[in-house]
């Protein structure tokens, strides 16, 4: 049994080897809250409590902190939505970006007229979009892909930790087309779309341990997924569904123009909190 104190101390000693002074404590602070359940409040008004973590297990946590790995696979859990999602080397950890793209897609989705509705999520990671989809919308069927057994080993986990009904298959949409699907009222995907130049901006913490698979694109060919997304949409969407993508900032207009251009009807830009472009919704004419 260590004290929080103790414990916060050195684990801000160890995040400062890979973190700016502020952040470092940030991280200490996030991972004592997560593990042991503390909001920051009682952190600061009870820094002797005794909490259960030994030594051995806590310089472990910290060499892997000083490492740059990210605090959320140290937990091995990452927020979104105000749920837990179990992440790990080989999962793309949620970002708030993503909340957003599933906070305004359920404020403008009506779904479909009739039926119950069909959604499709496109590179499903650590499944959060999908088992949180499936949770939030009464009769969905809601069907989720990806080409990393790692990843889709990781959705079934959260679906089944969450009690939602998620159809989770392998499956690579730059190399086939879904032909065989069912049709859909809905498409959503988080694609890989950070440029192999913006690495020289990236984290340790980024470049180290998030897979490359779900993060990076070519220069040359940025919106590869996208005019993927595109095809697929045109193909499977019903009359009147919709598609909505999370984006690189560089490229909105462009992205907008692509979608255009296979069809889709009023590709229409949304700003995350930042004020960047980060999202695309279309329609299916």
């Amino acid at each position: 049994m260590l004290t929080t104190r103790a414990i916060l101390e050195r684990l801000q000693a160890a995040a400062a080897l890979a973190y700016p002074a502020p952040e470092a404590q940030a991280v200490a602070r996030w991972y004592v809250m997560a593990r042991f359940g503390r909001n920051q409040a009682q952190l600061l008004a009870r820094p002797d409590e005794l909490l259960p973590l030994e030594n051995n297990e806590l310089n472990l946590i910290a060499e892997q902190l000083a490492a740059h790995e990210p605090v959320q696979y140290v937990l091995g859990r990452a927020p979104f939505m105000g749920w837990e999602f179990a992440v790990g080397p080989g999962v793309l950890i949620p970002r708030p970006e993503t909340e957003e793209l599933v906070e305004k897609l359920l404020a403008q989705w009506p779904g479909p007229a009739a039926g119950p509705p069909t959604a499709l999520e496109v590179g499903t990671g650590s499944g959060c979009i999908a088992v949180t989809l499936a949770a939030q919308v009464p009769g969905l069927r809601m069907l989720a892909t990806d080409i990393s057994p790692a990843a889709l080993a990781t959705a079934r986990q959260n679906a089944a930790a969450h009690q939602v009904a998620v159809e989770f298959l392998a499956h690579d949409v730059l190399a086939h087309p879904l032909t065989a699907w069912p049709e859909l009222d809905l498409l959503v995907s988080n694609p890989p779309y950070v440029t192999e130049q913006e690495k020289a901006e990236m984290t340790r913490q980024v470049l180290d341990y998030e897979p490359a698979t779900a993060l990076f694109v070519p220069n040359h060919d940025p919106l590869r997924f996208y005019a993927a997304l595109a095809r697929a949409a045109r193909a499977k969407l019903r009359p009147g569904g919709q598609l909505w993508v999370e984006i690189n900032e560089r490229f909105g207009p462009a992205t907008t123009e692509l979608l255009a251009s296979h069809g889709l009807r009023q590709p229409t830009l949304h700003r995350d909190l930042s004020g960047k472009d980060r999202l695309v919704q279309a329609w299916q004419p």
